[in-house]
C-alpha cells in the first residue's frame, strides 16, 4: 500500500496552491474577487459609517433618543458580526436584497454601524462637560457647541470608530461570501 504525499497531508500541498493561485492570477479570477470583495467592503462600512455618526451623536445628545436607541444597540452589538450572516441571507432579507452582492454589504453594514455607533457614543459622552458650559456661558447655540466643541473632541473616538469599523468590515466579509456569493475571495474559500 502505498500513500500519495499529496493527499495524505492535514494541510494542501504547498506546490498544487502555488499551481491554483498562478492560474487564477493569469485568468484574472483573483483580481475580480478582489475587486469585489472590496466593493462590498467601502459599500458596506461607508454605509455603516453614513448611519453610525448621526445616529451616535443623537443618542448621546437627546436623552429621549438615547432611551430609546441604547438599549436596542447595546443588546444587539453582543451577537457576533457572523451570526448575522444566516439570518440575513436565509432571511426575508433575500427575497428583498436578492443573492449576491447586496446580502454581503447588509451583513457588513450592520457589523460596523454597531461598533462605530457605541464607539462614536461613548466619544460624546466622554466630552468634559465644563467646555460645554462654558461654550453656553459664553452664547453659543446649540449648532456652535457642536462645531466647536463636541466634533473636535470626538474626532480620536471617530478615527478610532472607523479603524474598528475597517476590521470588522474585513472579519465579516469572509464569513458574508461564504454564503450565496457569485464572486469574492470568500466565495472561494468554500
Amino acid at each position: 500500500l502505498s500513500i500519495n504525499p499529496k493527499t495524505a497531508r492535514s494541510f494542501p500541498f504547498i506546490p498544487a496552491i502555488l499551481e491554483a493561485a498562478k492560474r487564477m492570477i493569469d485568468n484574472g479570477a483573483l483580481g475580480q474577487d478582489f475587486c469585489s470583495s472590496m466593493i462590498s467592503i467601502l459599500a458596506g462600512f461607508a454605509l455603516g459609517f453614513i448611519t453610525a455618526v448621526p445616529i451616535a451623536f443623537l443618542m448621546a445628545w437627546y436623552l429621549p433618543v438615547r432611551g430609546v436607541l441604547e438599549p436596542w444597540i447595546q443588546f444587539i452589538r453582543n451577537i457576533p458580526p457572523l451570526a448575522y450572516v444566516p439570518l440575513v441571507v436565509a432571511s426575508n432579507v433575500v427575497i428583498t436584497a436578492g443573492v449576491g452582492r447586496k446580502p454581503q454589504i447588509i451583513v457588513i453594514w450592520i457589523a460596523t454601524f454597531l461598533i462605530m455607533t457605541v464607539t462614536i457614543y461613548q466619544g460624546v459622552r466622554n466630552i468634559d462637560n465644563t467646555l460645554v458650559k462654558a461654550a453656553r456661558v459664553l452664547g453659543a447655540k446649540d449648532r456652535d457647541i457642536f462645531v466647536k466643541v463636541i466634533f473636535p473632541a470626538t474626532t480620536p473616538f471617530i478615527l478610532t470608530a472607523v479603524r474598528l469599523g475597517i476590521s470588522v468590515a474585513l472579519t465579516t466579509l469572509i464569513a458574508a461570501e461564504t454564503t450565496g456569493a457569485t464572486a469574492g475571495l470568500g466565495m472561494r474559500i468554500r
